[in-house]
């Protein structure tokens, strides 16, 4: 009983992961076929004015991507709260996910780094620059070390994002990384 709920629980905070990737909004599409035929359709990807682009769920298929031309991405108003919440919360949330790879256990939970980056997002492409110490309890200098070499090797891709630059800071724990640390040994144990 007790891994049927871990594998819920799992399985919920997998879900509400990806309900934040995607910027918290439920999907803009098809709510999927209303008809028998049109779930074979769907199924098949053939069809009456078919292309196969969508699959039972909505989703686009594996080779649908090849043949339909990209649809222009739109970007996110910058006054709106999506860019908000994805600049303010999700970036920081990758940042610190990203830097806790560089914690290999001791130190005490309320040791922190507390850094201050330049973002800089240019058609989609995004990367970290500027990265500065604000303030550090860390008794261990090689984690500061590798924290900072490790946000600035970061570049990733989001095409919502409109061209901007910002500043912005970044707090770490000590026990936060623990607890991201023991979070990703757990998702990687619930598969075998």
């Amino acid at each position: 009983m007790r891994a049927k709920s871990l594998v819920f629980i799992s399985l919920a905070g997998f879900g509400f992961a990806l309900w934040l990737a995607r910027g918290g909004e439920t999907p803009h599409g098809p709510a999927g076929p209303s008809t028998p035929a049109e779930a074979a359709t769907a199924v098949s990807g053939t069809g009456v004015g078919g292309n196969g682009a969508r699959s039972f769920f909505g989703f686009a298929s594996a080779g649908a991507t090849a043949t339909a031309p990209a649809a222009a991405v739109r970007k996110l108003d910058p006054r709106g709260e999506r860019f908000r919440k994805r600049v303010d919360d999700q970036i920081p949330i990758r940042l610190y996910s990203e830097a806790s790879h560089c914690y290999k256990g001791g130190g005490g939970v309320d040791e922190r780094l507390d850094l201050s980056y330049h973002i800089r997002v240019r058609d989609g492409a995004v990367s970290i620059t500027g990265i500065t110490t604000s303030e550090t309890t860390l008794k261990d200098s090689s984690i500061e070390r590798c924290v900072r070499d490790r946000l600035l090797a970061m570049s990733w891709r989001d095409e919502e994002l409109p061209d901007f630059e910002e500043d912005d800071d970044l707090f770490m724990r000590i026990g936060g990384w623990r607890a991201y640390l023991a979070n990703a040994e757990d998702d990687d144990n619930i598969g075998g």
